[in-house]
């Protein structure tokens, strides 16, 4: 909402009763929540219209008075009603667009359709009692083939593609697949979907259309580049998440800028008409549990990036110049020099990772903005550039409590670092959920070091209760969930997966068993699976019985476990019969049966687990389900926003958009004066490149670090009482109740119309007429949530 256009006029009616007047301020604004905003104003107030502690939340006092005259009585406090976030509970099957979409398409053929191969795979993994349901993982070019301001936009995405009958919808597919079941299964736990829908060299073709290219700039001799160039060829796609990026890999690709503004303008497009489309249907709705955050990716939306090292030259595809030739160029000096052009050759950005965290900063709030209701998801990965910076630089650091998971300076670990406390602060994010993953998760990473699966695990313990503070962080950081990805089938390929340090995993059984063993190390179920409750962190940090919300397993684990042989996937007994993968698609009963393992061959094959049990595939699934849908803490009730009142006698801080700390008034009043005072405070020598934003603090100050990314500058004395109050917050909080109103003038909200209704009586028309106008002042001017 921008300042000045909540309100666009107000009107007073007036119903006659015995002794009573009724006023009706009817609060209409351009777009939606205009009633939003109306619930907003008195349901922050927790106590008399008349308290000066409440009056501290108005910047006019003259105008607060003047209202508590008019209004009068007490409103202990108005209902708030919170949204609903949907979280991702349990073991989901990865189902690849690309590779999947193909085979169906493949296995197509008379009375077969591409959908009904498509509905046929969905409907047997569906099958297994140990499916919560899909991650469906896509390219936006998948989904985006053709540019929406050059055809039709309706003709512009794949789930409206309707000339080719026999194309194929997986993401419809999976979302109807998911509602037929649900549907047909009412006491079951309902499944879910998530989605994972990486950018960047996944980008479609027709976005290059609208930029320039940059690759002038590793020609020789170098050719003028526009400063605002979009993309360049120089890079290799490539990376660890093959699956989400094939085909193809390894050959020269279009990468998108970053920072290109046509680049982010055409992916929020996308990104807004996919959630207007699947909110097109409220059962589709129901079941979208989460998506990942992408942007400044490479080939998953995982934080990697192209050029991490190696050299570097344009394809042969890149038309030259006469008399021009492809110059050899090392990663780190090729983004240098993107870096140059784009932001100035004396730019403080060279030589660091701020673009980066930057952008991926911008990307979370992006997402933010077009989501709602939902459970948003931020991947680390291996691969950033990590450029040279002087002993004790501060782009070296990580942020306050993170730093345990870098083990010391690394830039390229203190930048994902900052951008997970970015992600992790209250304020960010939007009416979501928020949950950190790690993919490529495999049996033998059981060190809890680095970014990685000990990473994930540890920042969700740590904040499980909400609103909490990790050990050595002055911020208050949101709840954060836990999710894993496996980087391949554990039935396809047991070594890479299941295999522990020195002990070579000999059958699918035992992978599974490993695996689950160290995604649930530090857990309650750890000891279940041969791996201890406590996994260390660096230092004395340590977490015991930590939550983990979901594991995605590919769907083929899940056949596997169900004992349905599929030839060139896996082989569970090459003496019994095999299906195709077409055969498989084409989901004959009779061919699916023949080709299913007799249960009591499957008993056979099983894994002793560290408690005695024996159990097959299918149980090791079962039993880490349950433990996922039925141990594994829930988050605290999602709050935003407004959600959050304070108990008598404190008021918001509002250090920054969406600071909902609990204060003094005295606090409150100091902490806007040193916002207003905060350019005078720092320094102009330090000049250190990619220095953290608005510089380092003069003499005498430190950062305020009210959140991970508050960088204003205050004294010691100060900052000591932001991190009291931080740690305070839990306990300050008043949970919304009950409405009781009493008095000359009762507030009440009609659910409906955008009409914010006061009951009076005995007030003058004249008293109604200015009391309109004084809500509607406080609503245009007070209450601005941009």
């Amino acid at each position: 909402m921008k300042r000045g256009s909540l309100v666009e006029t107000g009107t007073a009616m007036y119903r006659r009763a015995p002794g009573r007047r009724t006023l009706i301020a009817s609060l209409r604004r351009r777009g939606a929540a205009a009633l939003i905003c109306g619930v907003t104003l008195l349901a922050a107030v927790p106590r008399s219209f008349a308290d000066d502690t409440n009056a501290a939340r108005i910047s006019d006092p003259a105008l607060w008075k003047e209202m508590s005259q008019i209004m009068g009585g007490v409103s202990q406090r108005l209902p708030i009603q919170q949204p609903v976030i949907r979280t991702p509970k349990g073991l989901y099957a990865v189902v690849l667009f690309a590779q999947q979409q193909a085979q169906a398409a493949s296995a197509a053929s008379t009375g077969l359709t591409t959908d009904k191969a498509l509905n046929n795979l969905f409907s047997q993994v569906l099958r297994n009692p140990a499916v919560s349901g899909f991650l469906i993982a896509s390219r936006w070019a998948d989904l985006n083939p053709y540019d929406p301001t050059v055809v039709s936009p309706s003709a512009a995405y794949a789930w409206n593609q309707t000339t080719d009958p026999n194309a194929g919808n997986i993401l419809d597919d999976a979302f109807n697949s998911v509602v037929r079941w649900n549907a047909a299964h009412p006491g079951s736990p309902p499944k879910t979907i998530q989605l994972v829908i990486p950018p960047g060299f996944n980008s479609p073709a027709w976005i290059f259309n609208h930029m320039t290219s940059c690759d002038g700039l590793f020609m020789s001799p170098q050719q003028p580049v526009d400063s605002l160039c979009g993309y360049t060829n120089l890079f290799v796609a490539s990376e660890g998440g093959v699956h989400i990026a094939s085909p193809p890999l390894f050959v020269n690709k279009p990468y998108p800028m970053p920072w290109s503004s046509e680049y982010k303008r055409q992916w929020r497009t996308f990104l807004t008409e996919l959630n207007r489309h699947i909110n097109s249907n409220p059962a589709w709705a129901e079941a979208f549990v989460s998506i990942a955050v992408a942007g400044v990716t490479c080939a998953s939306e995982e934080m990697i990036l192209p050029g991490a090292s190696g050299s570097w030259q344009l394809p042969s595809y890149v038309a030259l110049p006469p008399g021009v030739t492809a110059l050899p160029v090392d990663g780190l000096t090729a983004w240098n020099q993107l870096f140059a052009n784009y932001y100035g050759a004396g730019s403080p950005y060279l030589n660091s990772d701020r673009p980066f965290i930057e952008e991926w900063d911008a990307s979370i709030d992006m997402f933010g903005e077009v989501f709602s209701g939902i459970t948003l998801e931020v991947s680390t990965g291996p691969g950033w550039p990590v450029f040279g910076a002087p002993v004790g630089s501060k782009l070296l650091v990580p942020p306050p409590a993170f730093a345990p998971d870098c083990g010391g300076p690394a830039m390229g670990c203190a930048g994902k670092a900052a951008v997970l406390a970015y992600f992790a602060e209250p304020s960010v994010g939007g009416p979501n959920g928020k949950s950190t993953q790690e993919d490529g998760a495999i049996a033998s990473d059981r060190s809890g070091l680095g970014l990685g699966v000990g990473a994930v695990k540890w920042l969700a313990n740590g904040t499980v209760s909400g609103l909490a503070q990790l050990p050595g962080s002055p911020a208050v950081l949101s709840r954060m969930l836990a999710g894993l990805q496996a980087t391949d089938t554990i039935a396809g390929n047991i070594q890479q997966e299941g295999s522990l340090p020195g002990s070579p995993a000999t059958t699918p059984e035992q992978a599974f068993y490993n695996f689950f063993g160290t995604m649930l190390q530090g857990t309650a179920a750890g000891s279940y699976y041969g791996a201890d409750r406590i996994t260390g962190k660096q230092g004395a940090y340590t977490f015991t019985n930590a939550p983990i919300n979901y594991l995605q397993l590919y769907w083929d684990d899940f056949t596997y476990a169900a004992g349905i042989q599929i030839h060139a996937y896996y082989t569970i007994d090459s003496a019994l019969p095999q299906c195709t993968l077409n055969q498989f698609l084409g989901g004959d009963p009779a061919m699916i049966a023949n080709c299913t393992v007799p249960a009591s061959e499957m008993a056979t094959r099983t894994v002793t687990t560290a408690g005695g049990d024996v159990l097959t595939a299918q149980r090791l699934l079962n039993v880490a389900s349950a433990q996922m849908l039925g141990t594994t803490a829930e988050p605290a009730e999602a709050r935003t926003g407004f959600g959050y009142l304070c108990k008598a006698g404190y008021i918001w801080r509002l250090a920054f958009r969406g600071d909902f700390v609990c204060v003094t008034p005295s606090e409150f009043s100091q902490v806007q004066a040193d916002n207003a005072a905060a350019p005078s405070r720092y320094s102009v020598n330090d000049t250190e490149p990619g220095g953290v934003p608005y510089g380092w603090c003069a003499e005498g100050y430190v950062w305020r670090r009210a959140s991970m990314g508050d960088y204003v500058c205050v004294t010691p004395a100060q900052r000591a009482q932001v991190d009291a109050d931080n740690a305070a917050a839990q306990s300050r909080f008043l949970i919304p109740g009950e409405a009781k109103t009493t008095g000359p003038c009762s507030p009440a909200v009609t659910g409906s119309n955008n009409q914010f209704i006061i009951n009076c009586q005995g007030i003058t028309k004249q008293e109604g007429a200015q009391l309109l106008s004084i809500i509607n002042q406080l609503l245009s001017t007070q209450f601005d949530l941009k």
